[in-house]
């Protein structure tokens, strides 16, 4: 089995598939099967040809007739679904008018860029005691739902300002909604 990872963002990835030896005169047919954890339809599509050289249909792979290889292209879809990997391993189990070479499946991993986190767009805050009586700050989101509320829990621990007498704090709560 090859293996081949794509960033879940990448848009389109391309897989090479070699016809050897092919006949020039007629179309190739090749029946695939899919499995593994990344869901056809919604996860990535297989509908998708360069210059129309194939078309593909239920699994199954029809080429037009003089092509010797060709790029199968597949659409990651850049969902928000939280997880460390989704996969798909095709395989072709039948092909007519060509033979089946010794690499017949893959394996194709879409890398995932959903994990959630929050964070502040400083490490560090520094200011004069005469500045001013607020320090604002920012809190970076990365892939948060805001559809859905969220929250951060927010406190001040280390340095050398003294609670209560240097500064004022409570432990807060940040509501997105």
């Amino acid at each position: 089995n090859e293996s081949f990872s794509f960033g879940e963002s990448t848009g389109t990835a391309k897989l090479r598939l070699n016809l050897h030896p092919y006949n020039s005169n007629k179309q190739v047919v090749i029946k695939l099967t899919t499995e593994g954890n990344a869901d056809l339809g919604n996860d990535y599509l297989l509908d998708k040809s360069i210059e129309n050289q194939y078309t593909l249909k239920d699994n199954v792979l029809t080429i037009d007739k003089g092509i010797k290889e060709l790029d199968i292209l597949i659409e990651i879809n850049d969902d928000i679904i939280q997880g460390e990997y989704e996969f798909v391993r095709l395989t072709i189990v039948e092909a007519e008018n060509v033979a089946l070479g010794k690499n017949t499946s893959v394996n194709c991993i879409i890398e995932k860029n959903d994990w959630r986190n929050v964070s502040f767009s400083l490490n560090e805050i520094s200011l004069n005691e005469s500045d001013a009586p607020k320090v604002n700050f920012s809190i970076l989101l990365n892939n948060i739902d805001l559809n859905n509320k969220s929250s951060v829990r927010c406190n001040i621990v280390g340095g050398s300002a003294i609670r209560e007498s240097d500064y004022a704090f409570t432990d807060t709560v940040v509501v997105f909604k």
